[in-house]
């Protein structure tokens, strides 16, 4: 393998990422013959949002809805992450409330997540999915 490829690798694998912060170190052992080796070692790293929407859907799998809402929630907050990821964040959170396998199911304040991500992100691309989620809680509500 050659460091070229080593990078372009790298640079395809960060694309298809969110927020990928790599670095390839790469040494060289041994005189100019043919038999010199080298060595790498690529290293990645995830952004601190990327890392809470990690943990608030690993928390999310394993039913714990309060630790995922609360990991959301905090993505969400943060004025300095990008406003499609704090938008996706406010999505989450709000299926996070609605979940029917929540125990503390809170569908009044799934719509309100899902409100603050349309007024708060109105050219999101997960405008809408909240619109629809939305529609579908509201549906369900009058029944």
């Amino acid at each position: 393998m050659t460091a070229k490829w080593i990078q372009t690798t790298l640079a395809a694998v960060c694309a298809l990422g969110t927020a990928c912060a790599g670095h390839v170190d790469q040494r060289v052992e041994g005189d100019d013959s043919s038999s010199e080796r080298v060595t790498q070692s690529t290293s990645f790293s995830l952004s601190k949002d990327d890392a809470l929407m990690d943990e608030a859907r690993q928390a999310a799998a394993a039913g714990d809805y309060a630790r995922a809402e609360s990991a959301y929630d905090t993505v969400y907050r943060n004025a300095g992450a990008k406003a499609e990821k704090r938008a996706q964040a406010l999505f989450l959170r709000g299926s996070v409330q609605a979940n029917v396998l929540n125990p503390k199911r809170d569908v009044a304040a799934a719509l309100a997540s899902y409100e603050a991500l349309v007024a708060e992100f109105p050219k999101s691309e997960w405008r809408d999915d909240a619109e629809q989620a939305m529609t579908s809680l509201r549906r369900t509500q009058n029944k």
